[in-house]
């Protein structure tokens, strides 16, 4: 199980899909690593990704980009998956 960081266009995305995924993700502050268009992201942690992918799309939620989340020496690193 990893953890995944759900970019967005804009912030209304972000918090339509934090009522949607609620039980799956939390809405943060979108990490500047990774962008700086929309100000929410979603952090689904310890998830599968078949399965966070599948609710997404069941849920009919339009995202940005999905990045995987490592902690390297003290250091988060994000990694473009979709």
């Amino acid at each position: 199980m990893k953890n995944f960081v759900i970019t967005f266009d804009n912030s209304h995305q972000a918090i339509k899909a934090n009522i949607r995924l609620n039980n799956t993700a939390e809405i943060i502050p979108t990490p500047r690593e990774i962008s700086s268009e929309c100000g929410f992201s979603l952090l689904a942690k310890a998830c599968d990704l078949k399965k966070l992918k599948q609710e997404i799309a069941e849920s009919n939620l339009k995202y940005s980009k999905i990045y995987q989340v490592e902690d390297v020496e003290g250091e988060k690193v994000y990694e473009e998956i979709s």
